[in-house]
C-alpha cells in the first residue's frame, strides 16, 4: 500500500475508494445456467428473469423458485446469483457411488449434471457463498427426494457451501400474496 502521510486528505480519499472500488466482487457474466426452460421439464411456472444484481438471465423452474429469486435479487447483500448452479458430473457421480445413491435422473441410461436452484454470493471480505434448494413443502417427501438433496449437499460442501432448503413456508405470507398479484398481471 501507498504511504499516505505526504497526501491531503482529498487524496486519501480517492485511493481509499480506488482500493474499495477494486475488491468489489464482479459476478460472472459468462456464467451459464446447468439447466433452463427449455431443458427441464417442469410442472412448475417456468421463467427467464433479468438480474438486476448479475444482468444476466436467470432461469427459474417454479412461482416458489421465482419468488425466491427475486427476494434475494432486490437483497443488496447479494452481489452474485447462479440459477440452476450445475455441479460437476464426474464429481456427483463418484459421490453418488459413495453414498450408495443412484444418480439423477434415475430412469435414463445417460446421466446428467445435479443442479442446485441458486447458488448466492454475499458482499463481504470472504465474499460468502451459500446453496439454496427450492422446494414446497409436499415435495420433501419420500426418500429420492432426500437422497438427491444429500447427494447436493456433499457436493456443495466439498466446495465449502453449506446447503439451505427453502419451502413456501420461509416467505412472509405477505411478500408471497404480494408476488403472487404482481405475476397474474
Amino acid at each position: 500500500m501507498l504511504s499516505t502521510t505526504n497526501m491531503s486528505g482529498e487524496a486519501q480519499m480517492s485511493l481509499q475508494l480506488n482500493e474499495i472500488v477494486e475488491e468489489a466482487y464482479v459476478p460472472d457474466k459468462d456464467y451459464q445456467s446447468g439447466a433452463t426452460v427449455h431443458s427441464v421439464s417442469s410442472k412448475g411456472q417456468m421463467r427467464r428473469v433479468k438480474s438486476r444484481t448479475t444482468g444476466r438471465i436467470e432461469y427459474t423452474l417454479s412461482l416458489l423458485e421465482y419468488m425466491t429469486f427475486i427476494i434475494f435479487d432486490l437483497d443488496p447483500r447479494v452481489v452474485d446469483i447462479q440459477s440452476q448452479y450445475s455441479h460437476d458430473l464426474s464429481t456427483t457421480l463418484k459421490l453418488a457411488f459413495d453414498l450408495g445413491i443412484n444418480h439423477p435422473p434415475q430412469k435414463d441410461a445417460e446421466k446428467k449434471p445435479l443442479t442446485t436452484d441458486f447458488v448466492i454470493t454475499l458482499a463481504g471480505p470472504e465474499n460468502e457463498k451459500l446453496g439454496v434448494y427450492v422446494k414446497y413443502v409436499e415435495g420433501l417427501e419420500g426418500w429420492r427426494t432426500i437422497e438427491k438433496l444429500q447427494l447436493e449437499r456433499t457436493s456443495l460442501a466439498r466446495l465449502g457451501i453449506p446447503l439451505y432448503v427453502v419451502t413456501e413456508e420461509q416467505i412472509c405470507r405477505k411478500t408471497h400474496r404480494t408476488l403472487e398479484c404482481y405475476e397474474l398481471r
